[in-house]
């Protein structure tokens, strides 16, 4: 099943290039700074990120649910492609974040230096 959830999430990355760049813009070379050339690859980075994002979703629970639905799961997140990603991550930083506010607070409760109204 997680081979669907990927194919669906390439798909989803079709109807991304469909709905944001209004068709497929093609892969070329492009040349910044200093001459360094980059390789811009258009429509196939969302078709990759797409699928990136269905195997991410589908990995991070989604194993769990129906095929049907697994597959609508992988659909959505594949149109969002990027930005679902994007979205794993900033998530994942802001638990980090809390995580490290706590230990922070627990250690100032134990030295007896935590400021007041934080107790």
């Amino acid at each position: 099943m997680m081979l669907w959830s990927i194919l669906m999430g390439a798909v989803g990355g079709v109807a991304n290039s469909l709905l944001l760049e209004d068709g497929f813009a093609l892969p070329f070379v492009a040349v910044k700074e200093k001459d360094q050339r980059v390789w811009k690859l258009g429509f196939v980075s969302n078709i990759l990120l797409g699928a990136i994002a269905a195997l991410a979703t589908y990995l991070l629970g989604a194993y769990k649910l129906e095929p049907l639905n697994q597959l609508g799961i992988a659909l959505v997140s594949g149109i969002g492609g990027g930005n679902v990603l994007v979205s794993f991550m900033q998530k994942q930083d802001a638990s980090l974040l809390k995580a490290k506010v706590e230990a922070y607070e627990q250690a100032l409760k134990k030295s007896g230096t935590l400021p007041e109204g934080k107790e």
